[in-house]
């Protein structure tokens, strides 16, 4: 902004109004794997008010639903972390936004600044289904015994000690086969 003191002053002077803008720190943006509670850190180019540090201008967002999170801003090191609730889904895309923020020379920053990010799969395989069924009577010997899982298995974590197979309490003679 330009101005003079006085109409008929031949003197002006400029102000530079700068607005605060937003780097994400972790996890950075397009981020995979990213652990099931992250705290989630971004930069601002200014000191903030802190009054302005709430949940109604920095959001954790599934989609449209917001997740609970607490935000903290820290002047020294002029980073607003974020941190949720509770754990985040396993292989879901989250999305970080900040919007409203002002500095603490009231410069309320001009755009909404938003990221995403991928969370790890975090999740356990899960049995979906086995057969023959736990508890079953007049299973046969040479009967396969198959059990199917949730997601593919890490091959190396299939063997013996993972998979047990016993008989009135003592271990049975069979095979392991991964398919």
């Amino acid at each position: 902004y330009t101005f003079k003191a006085h109409p008929d002053s031949a003197t002006t002077t400029s102000v530079i109004v700068t607005y605060p803008t937003f780097s994400p720190i972790y996890p950075l943006p397009g981020a995979t794997n990213v652990p099931g509670i992250p705290t989630i850190r971004v930069k601002t180019s200014e000191s903030m008010l802190l009054s302005d540090i709430s949940g109604t201008k920095i959001k954790l967002l599934k989609g449209a639903v917001e997740i609970a999170a607490t935000s903290l801003y820290t002047d020294a090191t002029r980073e607003i972390s974020i941190t949720p609730a509770a754990s985040l889904e396993s292989e879901t895309t989250y999305t970080v936004s900040i919007s409203g923020l002002r500095d603490v020379y009231y410069n309320t920053q001009k755009a909404a600044f938003s990221y995403q990010f991928k969370t790890a799969d975090i999740k356990p395989p899960e049995v979906t289904g086995s057969s023959p069924i736990n508890g079953e009577i007049g299973v046969t010997i040479d009967r396969f015994i198959f059990v199917n899982f949730s997601e593919p298995l890490l091959a190396a974590s299939v063997n013996k000690s993972s998979a047990r197979l016993t008989r009135g309490g003592t271990a049975a003679s069979y095979s392991v086969i991964l398919s």
